[in-house]
């Protein structure tokens, strides 16, 4: 299906948290700069708006000076200037190549540490396919670029399958906002990539009706993930709800929400839909998720 279609390859990595691995708990995207021939890597988070370099891991791979990254806001296009660039051409591994503006945080990431993979310098955010249309093949581990008479024949062919979505609501700006719904509560939900391990995240007040169906003996423990550098202990709770997402039914095992907290919006990791093929329309405001057959990627 999406055999002449731009796309970049993917993959998920795994994480230890609070002392137990975790699968899938973030999506790498890497890439050469083009400038340099340098490979790196970027985490791959439609939750976050802009896309962002990380001042402490590109600093060294860009040669920007420590003592220049607090000046790093008025940054050039430039690689060999003192200051982090505000954009940048990058070659992914399938050969699609990119101009991507970013925004300097100098003060996130860390100095790389091994020379064995690519550093970690940045986030890709929802800035990153604004404007555009994709496929996210889970299985394959690809992101396809579509073009406008693809994504109608998708709609077309599927149309039970795509419900409309919203940027913005309330203090939430530059999002992807989906519908859900469960039997006893419903709202806007971000679905995010930067979320990846979670089926779903609510506050306190919804996960409370959720349906408990753990016994002593497989009762989840909090876990403690990080988020920018702030530490967010999230409470799971074992359950067999039903979900829909836009107009997609989901089947929920794992529900969570913030410890004592309820600033975390809403939201939805790539958990869900990993036998499926996600498909965002940044310009018809579209969220769709289809069924995956043999050859959908052929």
């Amino acid at each position: 299906m999406f055999e002449y279609q731009d796309w970049l390859p993917f993959k998920f990595a795994s994480a230890r948290l609070d002392g137990k691995v975790h699968e899938r708990t973030a999506i790498f995207i890497e890439a050469t700069l083009a400038a340099t021939g340098q490979r790196v890597r970027f985490q791959w988070d439609t939750g976050a708006p802009a896309n962002l370099l990380y001042g402490r891991a590109a600093g060294p791979v860009l040669g920007v000076a420590d003592d220049a990254l607090s000046t790093s806001s008025a940054a050039s296009t430039s690689l060999t200037s003192s200051t982090l660039p505000t954009e940048m051409a990058l070659i992914f591994d399938s050969g699609l190549r990119m101009q991507v503006p970013f925004e300097a945080r100098p003060t996130l990431g860390s100095a790389p540490r091994s020379p064995d993979e690519p550093p970690l310098i940045g986030t890709l955010g929802y800035a990153f396919t604004r404007g555009m249309a994709i496929a996210i093949d889970y299985r394959e581990q690809r992101i396809y670029w579509l073009n406008p008479e693809q994504t109608d024949a998708l709609i077309s062919r599927w149309p039970a399958h795509f419900s409309q979505y919203r940027e913005s609501a309330g203090s939430l700006r530059d999002k992807i906002l989906v519908d859900y719904a469960a039997p006893a509560f419903s709202g806007l939900a971000i679905f995010d990539t930067g979320s990846s391990m979670f089926e779903l995240v609510v506050p306190p007040d919804q996960w409370a009706l959720i349906p408990d169906t753990a016994t002593a003996d497989d009762r989840p423990v909090p876990i403690t993930v990080p988020a920018w550098g702030n530490p967010l202990v999230m409470l799971p709770k074992r359950t067999d709800l039903a979900l829909t997402v836009g107009r997609h039914p989901v089947h929920v095992t794992l529900a969570y929400t913030l410890r004592d907290d309820d600033r975390m919006a809403p939201t939805i990791g790539n958990a869900p839909f990993l036998d499926h093929i996600v498909v965002i329309d940044t310009v018809g405001k579209r969220f769709g998720v289809l069924p995956r057959h043999r050859g959908n990627s052929e």
